[in-house]
């Protein structure tokens, strides 16, 4: 009888997932003949969220807008008492957490392309983020977060620590009126977005997710069109050179020179730091641009080249939009590819069709060229990987609804009952990677597989390979979706990999005459400067704890270069003048060794960034001072949380403050519990 109740029980079970199957998953469709017709993975996603624009823009009906801007003012568009004077203009503000609602009369239907002129007028390092809703709905996914940009100058000066090398220089905000038009603000898509408006009354509603902004005046505009390139003679002998690390503009404020000690890059010193080249662990997101400032001797047609490395994607280009006066003057300057390489190299702009050298007309005078990093190529790779993870997670959850969330290896499931259509995902999935894969080859034909993508090859091959024995998907989930070398983790790391860029630039050539570009260093002036430079290595170097005046305050960090840098700058500027104590920084050459360093009688007088266990081992041999005895250590101790001592404390005695400090997070997605009507 108990045999019999079981045997109910698991057939109840049984119908309640394959029902469950049946309606969370579609047979595969077959067509004439028995072969399957197959558009898509029959795997739904778990949440719907609004579609991509990608996809909306598809099912747009109204006709494209192709008359002359129309431009509305911001004190037409909101009652009067919302208007400001900003910078000589009327504006109006969107401030954080709140949301504003611009009436426009369009005079007919159509797709337009909506420019914004804003200012930032605020010292937030930060962009600005909204989000944007057309006629009370969101048109697309990625109207919920639009970035708006602040311009970010160079100080003139140039800064310079006690040992004499050049140190990044802090920024300087530009607040002054700024035009972008809406568009993606992960900038997949180099093209501004169309947005569909009806005849008449429509409403923008913008509402600021991050920071606040000043809006001055909407304008509705046809779609940029960028003209074809045509060929010039560029005739003359004018050169201009202008060094990468001395940005005009840039907008983003953590774009940032560096310093190499490389003979080929200029300036070049082999005793002290210089800037000298664009770091290219700032400078590779998309979307993020640089500007240089020049003056064109005389008018005509020039050539543009760059010494540049790009190390980061193997066999694959990146792509840069490269503007004059702010705008790209033709389409080959737009998503121009600059090919992989692991070293400096010089290179002029060509016509990938015909191989010549690519011409720019510039007047006499003042100019800017610009720098924009471009991913809207790989736009469709991208969104089809995503999409491809959500479906992955989706079947994922069904199989961990099915089998439960314990591995048991002596169970067997009969999974394409449960689960209609397993073994034909899996294999769809495999396709549309190899399609993704194949999409890219025709930017670098000559090497048989792009090392950049080699991720995809591994998800395809693991696919098949799942595929073959889809019934054993339960036991195989870390394989599948759950493990660091799942499907669905190489996936998410290609994403991410995908979207960096780093560019490395050291100088820009705007030149008439090809042979004004100065070649590489040879061989043995190579060998010289790294003989020099071995020689030197012997001596003092910046920063470092021999590199000390022992009457002065000694303090070891262990943090990178770049901070010691801004610290010690921040110490001779502010601390120094004010108190009087001069202070030494120096990098800490390894954290455990305090103790020797203690018993040498070489310690530091203060170690900053070390791990919480030290103090401890320290202040039980007598290294450290009790904290308590200074007097404002009650006011200093005020300002944590009282746990945090514990790990720096013996008896009652305190030898530490906390630096940083972690802590425990929970966070839920609401989206998913909703859609499978869970509570929280």
């Amino acid at each position: 009888m108990v045999l019999k109740r079981i045997g109910l029980k698991r057939l109840i079970v049984f119908v309640f997932a394959f029902l469950l199957g049946i309606h969370n998953f579609s047979f595969p469709s077959f067509g004439q003949g028995g072969k399957e017709v197959r558009q898509s993975t029959s795997i739904e996603p778990i949440v719907k969220l609004e579609p991509k624009y990608s996809t909306v823009s598809r099912t747009y009906t109204y006709p494209a807008y192709e008359g002359e801007p129309i431009i509305f003012l911001a004190k037409d568009m909101v009652a009067p008492s919302k208007i400001e004077k900003i910078k000589d203009k009327d504006g109006v503000l969107i401030k954080e957490g709140e949301d504003l609602t611009f009436r426009i009369t369009v005079p007919r239907e159509g797709q337009y392309y909506i420019d914004i002129q804003y200012i930032v007028d605020t010292d937030r390092i930060l962009p600005v983020e909204l989000s944007m809703k057309v006629n009370g709905k969101i048109p697309f996914y990625e109207s919920r977060r639009m970035i708006f940009e602040s311009q970010w100058a160079t100080k003139e000066e140039k800064a310079y620590d006690r040992y004499g090398n050049e140190i990044v220089s802090l920024p300087r905000k530009i607040k002054d009126w700024n035009q972008k038009y809406i568009m993606d603000s992960s900038y997949r898509h180099s093209q501004p977005f169309a947005i569909e408006l009806e005849k008449g009354e429509n409403t923008l509603t913008f509402w600021a997710v991050e920071g606040e902004v000043y809006f001055s005046q909407l304008s509705l505009n046809p779609k940029p069109v960028l003209p074809s390139y045509v060929p010039h003679p560029v005739i003359g002998s004018e050169e201009i050179i202008i060094e990468a690390e001395d940005m005009t503009y840039r907008n983003d404020s953590s774009i940032r020179p560096t310093g190499e000690y490389d003979i080929d890059l200029s300036p070049y010193s082999k005793n002290e730091r210089i800037l000298n080249m664009i770091d290219p662990n700032s400078f590779k997101k998309a979307g993020q641009k640089i500007q240089y400032e020049f003056v064109a001797p005389t008018e005509g047609y020039y050539n543009i080249g760059l010494h540049y490395r790009q190390a980061i994607k193997i066999d694959f280009p990146v792509f840069v939009d490269v503007t004059i006066d702010g705008q790209i003057p033709y389409d080959l300057l737009e998503a121009y590819p600059l090919a992989y390489t692991t070293s400096f190299k010089n290179h002029l702009l060509t016509n990938p069709a015909t191989g010549e050298n690519l011409s720019v007309y510039l007047s006499e005078g003042t100019h800017t060229i610009g720098f924009t990093l471009n991913i809207a190529p790989l736009c469709e790779v991208i969104e089809g990987v995503e999409e491809m993870m959500e479906e992955i997670n989706a079947l994922s959850l069904e199989i961990t609804k099915l089998t439960g969330s314990k591995d048991d290896k002596y169970r067997d499931f009969e999974l394409e009952k449960y689960i209609p259509g397993v073994k034909e995902s899996l294999l769809y999935w495999a396709d549309e990677v190899a399609a993704l894969y194949g999409s890219i080859t025709m930017y670098n034909p000559k090497v048989r597989k792009i090392g950049a993508f080699s991720t995809l090859t591994i998800v395809e091959q693991q696919l098949r390979r799942l595929a073959k024995k889809p019934n054993d998907l339960p036991k195989r989930l870390t394989e599948f979706s759950q493990g660091t070398s799942s499907v669905f983790q190489y996936l998410a790391n290609f994403i991410q990999d995908i979207n960096n860029n780093n560019l490395a630039l050291d100088k820009i050539y705007i030149i008439q005459d090809e042979s004004s570009i100065p070649d590489k260093s040879n061989l043995f002036a190579k060998s010289a400067s790294s003989i020099s430079r071995f020689f030197i290595s012997f001596g003092q170097q910046a920063y470092s704890v021999d590199n000390t005046n022992p009457e002065h305050l000694q303090v070891w960090i262990n943090r990178p270069r770049q901070n010691i840098e801004i610290i010690q700058k921040m110490v001779d500027e502010t601390f120094t003048p004010n108190t009087g104590i001069e202070v030494d920084v120096s990098l800490m050459p390894d954290p455990n060794k305090l103790v020797l360093a203690n018993a040498a009688g070489k310690a530091p007088d203060v170690a900053i960034s070390v791990h919480y266990v030290l103090p401890h081992d320290l202040a039980i041999r007598g290294a450290l001072q009790d904290l308590r005895e200074f007097e404002d250590f009650k006011e200093v101790a005020s300002r944590f949380s009282p746990g945090l001592f514990v790990p720096a404390m013996i008896e009652d005695k305190v030898y530490a403050l906390p630096e940083t400090m972690n802590f425990w997070v929970l966070f839920y997605r609401s989206d998913i519990l909703q859609a499978m009507n869970i509570p929280v």
